[in-house]
Parts: structure tokens; C-alpha cells; sequence
């Protein structure tokens, strides 16, 4: 499994997850640094999970709009994926500051 940033063009890819998985999805300019603030976690070229880390004026930050790709059906990927991405944003965030 990798983990990357989210790009730009990564945002209609989580729209279509987000409706699948019956949310509203947001707008890019809702997201961190429009949609670009946050990550992706791929297994072997299938991307499979995604969230945000938002970033205050303090040393709170917090991770959220995370969304899995709703066609990935193998569970121990998916719980796989989503504890590196806990990590990966934890350790960003813990990078820029944040204590909380």
C-alpha cells in the first residue's frame, strides 16, 4: 500500500465515492487548500481510501471526510487502508504543529 497527497484531479473521483456512499459531497472549496489537502491511499494501482487533515490558527488540527472507494468489497484491504491513512494524516499533522 502507498499513500500520496490528493491532487486537483482527484476530487471527482471522491465526489462519485461520496455519492455512491449516499453523502452530499462537499465542495472542492470546502476541502484543505482545495482538495489538494489531504490523502490518498492506493493498493497495487487501486485507489482505496481518502481523507483530509483541516489545520487551525492553533495547535488543533483534525482529520475528516474520510471516504473509501465503494467498490472495493475486500475488507481487510479496506481496514488496511484506512489505518495508513489515520497514520499518514496523524504524522502530517503532528509535522506542521499539532498537538491536538
Amino acid at each position: 500500500m502507498e499513500a500520496r497527497y490528493l491532487t486537483v484531479e482527484d476530487y471527482s473521483k471522491l465526489v462519485e465515492w461520496w455519492e455512491k456512499w449516499k453523502w452530499t459531497p462537499l465542495a472542492q472549496s470546502s476541502l484543505p487548500d482545495n482538495g489538494e489537502g489531504g490523502v490518498m491511499i492506493s493498493n497495487e494501482g487501486v485507489d482505496i481510501c481518502a481523507g483530509f487533515l483541516y489545520l487551525t490558527n492553533s495547535d488543533f488540527g483534525w482529520i475528516e471526510f474520510i471516504v473509501s472507494n465503494p467498490d472495493e468489497k475486500n475488507k481487510e484491504i479496506r481496514k488496511e487502508a484506512l489505518t495508513l491513512l489515520i497514520d499518514t494524516l496523524s504524522k502530517l499533522a503532528k509535522d506542521r504543529g499539532c498537538r491536538l
